[in-house]
């Protein structure tokens, strides 16, 4: 158990250091103030797109789970 609450932990700590790389990317380079908007505005579209992707991603697997322990629990009591 504490070997996956570290595995997420560091997952959680690249994402946000993706996140503050790319962000300082945008801001940092040479371009017009409405280029930088539009590219910030489409990366907040892909970020929620991936977002979404991976929430729904997170719904299947842990009704998968449920089903399973469902299917445990009601073998256990029979």
């Amino acid at each position: 158990m504490e070997n996956n609450q570290r595995r997420g932990s560091g997952a959680l700590a690249f994402l946000i250091g993706a996140l503050a790389g790319g962000l300082a990317a945008v801001l940092l380079a040479p371009q017009s103030g409405a280029q930088t908007r539009d590219r910030l505005k489409r990366g907040a579209r892909d970020l929620r797109e991936k977002g979404s992707h991976l929430a729904h991603r997170g719904e299947k697997r842990a009704e998968k789970v449920t089903d399973a322990f469902k299917g445990t629990g009601s073998g256990a009591q029979s």
